[in-house]
C-alpha cells in the first residue's frame, strides 16, 4: 500500500467506515475485499475475505489488524506459499505508514503487540529499516486454497475523502477463477477512476 505524504509526528485516530466502501466491499463480493485504515486495523470485510484470510468480524478488537494476520495468525503461515518473504515485504511497507505516525502511541502498541515473544518477525523489522518497500509486481501473491497453489492479484484503491482509509481486494490470476468465483480480467496496472486512484 502506498502512504499518504509523511507528516513524521502525525496522531493516529481510529477511522469511520464511510458508508459508500461498504457498499462497494459489497458489490466487489465474491473477490475478497477489506477496508483497512491508517494503522492497517480491519474496519469492514466481506464474506470472501473473511473465509479466505481470517474471521476478522468475529475476532478479538486488537486482532482486527492487517499486520497482526501477517504476522501472528497461524492462518496466515497456512495460507501464504511464502510466508517470510510475505512478511517481510509488508513489515516494509508497513514501516513507510509508522514513520508518518512516528511516537504515536496506538502505532507502538501495536507493534508491541505484534514483535513481543516473535523474535523472528522482530528481527525482520529491525532489517526492513534498510530495504526499500517492495516493487508493485509482488501485489501478487501465491497462496494455497482448495489443495492448489493459486495466484492472487492485488488492487488497492485509496479514498480521496481520506487517504488513511484503503480498500484492498484480490482477483484470481488467468485460469484459476474457478477456485474463488472472481473475475479474471485484472491487468497489472488498473486506471485511476471516479474519484479514486491506484495505489499498492
Amino acid at each position: 500500500m502506498t502512504a499518504p505524504s509523511p507528516t513524521p509526528g502525525a496522531r493516529w485516530r481510529r477511522e469511520d467506515l464511510p458508508e459508500d466502501l461498504a457498499e462497494l466491499v459489497a458489490t466487489l463480493e465474491p473477490n475478497p475485499t477489506y477496508v483497512v485504515g491508517a494503522r492497517w486495523d480491519i474496519l469492514h470485510a466481506n464474506p470472501s475475505a473473511e473465509r479466505i484470510f481470517a474471521p476478522w468480524s468475529r475476532v478479538a478488537r486488537e486482532q482486527r489488524n492487517l499486520l497482526w494476520f501477517y504476522c501472528r495468525d497461524p492462518r496466515a503461515r497456512e495460507l501464504f506459499v511464502d510466508w517470510p518473504g510475505e512478511v517481510r515485504a509488508q513489515l516494509r511497507h508497513f514501516r513507510t505508514h509508522h514513520a508518518r505516525f512516528s511516537g504515536d502511541p496506538g502505532f507502538e502498541r501495536l507493534l508491541a503487540r505484534i514483535l513481543d515473544g516473535t523474535p523472528e518477525v522482530a528481527s525482520w523489522w529491525a532489517q526492513s529499516s534498510l530495504e526499500s518497500p517492495p516493487p508493485r509486481r509482488s501485489g501478487v501473491k501465491q497462496v494455497r486454497l482448495g489443495g492448489q497453489v493459486i495466484s492472487l492479484r492485488q488492487l488497492v484503491l485509496t479514498s480521496p475523502d481520506d487517504p488513511d482509509v484503503t480498500v484492498i481486494s484480490h482477483f484470481a490470476d488467468l485460469g484459476l477463477g474457478d477456485e474463488l468465483g472472481v473475475d479474471l480480467d485484472l491487468e497489472d496496472e488498473v486506471d485511476a477512476q471516479d474519484g479514486w486512484r491506484t495505489g499498492r
